[in-house]
């Protein structure tokens, strides 16, 4: 347990606090926020979807049938355990052309 949070102080300590910011006031501007997880980080995105819903933030996930196509104004969130993947490439291209600005979290 004692280890478990020493890691996760570890990670916490070499967090950036304006880049989180930035991050924040991406997502609280954005018109909609469509996200997508790959690996393992599928449920917890989907997870963090949720609770921006439960904030009133327009938010759906890929995949999903009600998600809108993304376009300027919007922010494209995604994560992907497994590392880069063709997948996740083409997603992100596809959100950058389309004027969505994209927000990897890794």
């Amino acid at each position: 347990f004692k280890t478990a949070l020493d890691e996760l102080g570890a990670v916490l300590a070499r967090v950036d606090g304006d880049r989180i910011d930035a991050a924040c006031g991406m997502l609280v501007g954005a018109r909609q926020i469509v996200v997508y997880g790959c690996g393992r980080e599928a449920l917890q995105v989907k997870g963090f979807a949720m609770r921006l819903y439960h904030l009133g933030l327009p938010v759906s996930a890929v995949g999903d049938m009600t998600t809108p196509p993304v376009g300027q104004g919007d922010v494209f969130l995604v994560s992907s355990g497994p590392g880069e993947t063709s997948t996740v490439l083409t997603l992100m291209r596809i959100a950058r052309e389309a004027g969505a600005t994209v927000l990897l979290v890794t």
